[in-house]
């Protein structure tokens, strides 16, 4: 079965490793993007909405997306409830090779 490509998105987020490996495994369109944001391990609805929220509202995430994800890592470690790694460390930005 050969694969349609809708083209190339600047960023796509996943908010677990586990969605990345079954979207990757589906027979649909493909979708490729230059930018993912992944995590390494289960994390928290609560802080995962946080830090997207900070993540997409950062300007031009897609001119820059290791610095939007890193700028909103810091906005999460520098609240209280949120300032524990499990939080905000093991989201990665992946890509951006050309």
């Amino acid at each position: 079965m050969s694969k349609r490509r809708l083209g190339v998105r600047p960023i796509a987020a996943s908010p677990t490793a586990e969605t990345m490996h079954v979207r990757s495994r589906s027979r649909g369109p493909s979708l490729t993007a230059r930018h993912v944001v992944a995590t390494l391990w289960p994390v928290d609805d609560w802080a995962t909405a946080a830090l997207m929220e900070r993540f997409y509202g950062a300007g031009d995430v897609a001119a820059d997306p290791g610095r939007a994800l890193a700028e909103a890592q810091r906005t999460l470690l520098s609240a209280p409830a949120t300032a524990h790694p499990f939080y905000w460390a093991g989201f990665v930005d992946v890509g951006g090779a050309r």
